[in-house]
């Protein structure tokens, strides 16, 4: 519950509280983020199958309501958010295949 609620405040605040970065890191942070989320999710055994579509697509939500609040809707950060979901269910799959 707490990743979830740390992404809403990240994913939903003004523009203003949003810090800067380098070029493309907030494309990392979509990332880690939604790779934390989906770690977090397996941890509480929600399923894989359940919890992967989920995730893309509350990231896909999450940029249009980031569109209609004065922050940019961005295609390539909902990729971002997919693709660390994508890398964070091979881990959790990867880690379960070797302990069974």
């Amino acid at each position: 519950m707490i990743a979830v609620a740390v992404t809403m405040v990240m994913l939903f605040a003004p523009a203003r509280d949003v810090p800067a970065g380098p070029e493309g890191s907030d494309k990392l942070v979509h990332c880690l983020m939604f790779a934390a989320l989906v770690f977090a999710g397996a941890y509480a055994r929600i399923p894989l199958r359940a919890l992967a579509p989920a995730l893309v697509a509350y990231g896909g939500v999450a940029e249009l309501i980031q569109g209609q609040i004065g922050r940019d809707a961005d295609l390539w950060d909902w990729l971002s958010d997919s693709a660390g979901i994508a890398l964070a269910v091979a881990v959790v799959l990867f880690v379960r295949s070797r302990h069974h």
